[in-house]
């Protein structure tokens, strides 16, 4: 750049001179040094080019060294967890509600054992030893009595209850004390007649 103002300046010169010497008829110029600094200003004119496409050649290269910026690529947005799915608690109501008229006895006692053998089932020990006590009160049959004493039994042992099981057990036949005697046997609790 600089060699380039150089020469557009000794041109300048030499144009200057050429004008005063076309007003002025006493100076002369030699038509060797005015080819002499044409040739000059060309090699000058020549270099600045040659410079300015190697300066334009090294940025270029200088820009293609320089990566490119890195491609971002925004990361997805976690999804929203799925709310756990509600489900109703569903309460089974056993039959327990027979209409009190006279002769449906047997059938309302039914419906409390079954209610007595419902909570059994359902692991409320308490209120099952609690029921069938009632039924026992009520019960005038061997068959519906053994169903209610084993409830209160099998009920008492999973409890841990040892003295109410052992109370119960001994109402009931061989065979079925037998049979409670191995099941509480499993809960920790050994039956004795």
């Amino acid at each position: 750049m600089f060699l380039g103002a150089a020469a557009v300046l000794v041109l300048g010169a030499l144009v200057v001179l050429a004008a005063w010497a076309q007003a002025d008829a006493d100076i002369e110029i030699d038509d060797r040094a005015l080819a002499q600094a044409k040739l000059a200003h060309q090699r000058d004119e020549a270099r600045a080019q040659a410079l300015s496409r190697r300066a334009q050649a090294r940025a270029k290269r200088q820009r293609a060294a320089i990566p490119p910026p890195p491609i971002t690529v925004p990361e997805p947005e976690p999804e929203p967890e799925p709310e756990p799915v509600r489900r109703p608690e569903i309460r089974i109501r056993p039959r327990v509600h027979v209409a009190a008229k006279p002769g449906n006895t047997e059938k309302i006692l039914d419906a409390r054992m079954d209610h007595a053998n419902f909570l059994y089932d359902r692991k409320r020990y308490e209120e099952a030893i609690s029921t069938a006590k009632k039924v026992l009160e009520d019960v005038d049959n061997d068959k519906d009595r053994v169903r209610m004493l084993r409830v209160v039994v099998s009920s008492a042992c999973i409890m841990g209850d040892a003295d109410q099981a052992e109370d119960y057990a001994g109402d009931l036949p061989d065979h079925d004390f037998s049979q409670m005697k191995t099941r509480c046997r499993g809960y920790g609790v050994d039956l004795e007649r």
